[in-house]
């Protein structure tokens, strides 16, 4: 299923970002070698949507699990790591996870719990997931219709094709280190494979 969700993350946002498939990377603390699904860099399109010049990791994941949040959560370990990882030369300043953390919620309660309300997952246990997320630079992209989507941290968006870039400073690339809240982790980074 997983393929599926990768031809809809191109189908979606390849009109305004540059996706580099495949990519391979190294995570910096351990030197294991690591591949993203997908490397990306806005396109003339989105900078001029005021989009910023940066790069960003998508890992896709299909929600159609027997363990649908295991699979979430094992999907958001495996972004947080694209954090601290290069790729290509190329140190991403944000990571997202396709599709939305809801849709994995979405499908356990209706295919492990039947929809019986006592079983399933509260909604403010995914907002609270969402939030310490955004704290650390994970976002998700989710398909508003076919052709529109939106890039989100918690509930904020960052951008989408319609409205551009959202106007809230720093919003997914503040680092947090203890309690201080630095500006970002990345140097600022030309599109070196124009």
């Amino acid at each position: 299923m997983e393929p599926l969700y990768k031809k809809k993350i191109q189908e979606l946002l390849s009109t305004e970002f540059k996706l580099i498939p495949e990519a391979k990377g190294t995570h910096l603390l351990t030197g294991e070698s690591i591949k993203a699904d997908f490397l990306c860099y806005p396109k003339a399109t989105a900078i001029q949507k005021g989009f910023k010049k940066i790069w960003f990791v998508i890992e896709c994941k299909a929600p159609q699990s027997s363990e649908s949040v295991k699979k979430c959560l094992d999907g958001l370990a495996q972004v947080l790591s694209y954090r601290d990882s290069e790729f290509e030369g190329i140190r991403p300043e944000m990571v997202f996870l396709f599709p939305e953390i809801q849709q994995f919620v979405q499908y356990d309660n209706e295919n492990k719990y039947g929809n019986q309300p006592k079983n399933q997952s509260d909604k403010s246990k995914t907002l609270l997931l969402r939030q310490f997320l955004e704290r650390l630079n994970i976002g998700e992209i989710s398909e508003c219709s076919k052709r529109r989507f939106e890039m989100r941290f918690a509930s904020n968006r960052l951008y989408d094709p319609d409205r551009g870039q959202s106007q809230i400073p720093m919003l997914g690339r503040a680092v947090r280190i203890g309690l201080r809240k630095l500006k970002t982790h990345c140097k600022p980074q030309e599109n070196p494979t124009k």
